[in-house]
C-alpha cells in the first residue's frame, strides 16, 4: 500500500517499477469499497493528471472501470476513488451518473465532493430539481447557499418556492 501511495510524490521511481505497482493496485480496485485507505492512495495516484504523471493512466482507469465493467462492485469503487481525486474531471464523470438509479454511489460522491459540485448541480437545480436543490443544502457551502439564493428570483414561481424552502432548511442546519 505504501507503494502505491507513493507513487503520487515520488518522483524517482523507475517507469516499470511503477507500472508494475499500479498493474497490481488495479486488480484490488474493488477492495477500494471496504478499505478508506486505499480509496484514498488510489484517489492521490489518480489526482495527478499531468500529461507525464502516473496519475493519467490511473485517472482513465477509473474512468474506464466505471463506465464500462460489467461489476458493479467494480463501478461502486471507481466512483469512490474517483470523488476521492477532488478534480473536476472526476466531478464531470461523475456527474453523467448523478440520476443513474443502478449507481446511487455517484451521488453521495458528488455531494461529498463540496464546491466542485455545486456549479454541476446548479443547472438542474435551475430547472427545477427538487433533488438538486435538496443535494446543495447537503454539500453546505456557501457556494451552494448562493445558488439557492439566486434561485429566488427565478422566473418560474414553482422554482422560486423549492428555493425558498430549501434556502430555509440550510439556515436551519447551520444555527
Amino acid at each position: 500500500m505504501t507503494a502505491f501511495e507513493c507513487l503520487a510524490d515520488a518522483q524517482e521511481v523507475s517507469p516499470e517499477l511503477a507500472e508494475k505497482i499500479i498493474e497490481e493496485f488495479k486488480e484490488k480496485l474493488g477492495e477500494a469499497n471496504y478499505d478508506e485507505n486505499l480509496a484514498r492512495a488510489f484517489g492521490a495516484v489518480a489526482s495527478d493528471i499531468r500529461p507525464s504523471g502516473r496519475g493519467k493512466v490511473v485517472f482513465e482507469f477509473l474512468e474506464n472501470a466505471l463506465n464500462y465493467s460489467e461489476d458493479l462492485e467494480i463501478r461502486r469503487a471507481s466512483v469512490k476513488v474517483l470523488s476521492k481525486t477532488n478534480l473536476p474531471q472526476a466531478a464531470d464523470i461523475l456527474f453523467r451518473y448523478y440520476e443513474d438509479i443502478n449507481l446511487v454511489d455517484a451521488r453521495q460522491a458528488l455531494i461529498n465532493m463540496g464546491d466542485i459540485a455545486v456549479s454541476l448541480l446548479k443547472g438542474l437545480a435551475e430547472k427545477g430539481s427538487e433533488i438538486a436543490m435538496g443535494d446543495l443544502v447537503k454539500i453546505g457551502t456557501p457556494y451552494g447557499r448562493e445558488v439557492l439564493s439566486d434561485l429566488l428570483d427565478h422566473s418560474d414561481e414553482k422554482i422560486q418556492r423549492l428555493a425558498a424552502l430549501n434556502l430555509a432548511e440550510f439556515r436551519g442546519l447551520n444555527n
